[in-house]
């Protein structure tokens, strides 16, 4: 077991196939014991407070400007990195 310190903030829980409750949480542990494609994500979920045990493949991070990741509809939320300028020769 791998504790997270800090922990991961805003991690989205959910997807297709999954059973349990959706929405964001706060990963404070990560349990590396299992397959090795499939890692297992402790999680405490905002709404309701409770704790659970979530596969990798349902975990997501949340949106974030500064890398671009995609906002929910395929919005692209952050900024294009600016082209190099050209060399002067």
């Amino acid at each position: 077991m791998l504790q997270l310190n800090p922990p991961l903030l805003r991690v989205v829980v959910g997807g297709p196939g999954w059973m349990g409750p959706t929405g964001k949480g706060v990963a404070n542990l990560l349990d590396p014991g299992h397959r090795d494609d499939d890692l297992i994500w402790i999680i405490d979920l905002d709404a309701n407070g409770q704790t659970w045990c979530v596969p990798n493949r349902f975990v997501r991070a949340p949106n974030n400007i500064t890398y671009g990741r995609m906002a929910p509809g395929g919005k692209k939320t952050g900024l294009k990195s600016p082209k190099r300028a050209a060399q002067r020769s």
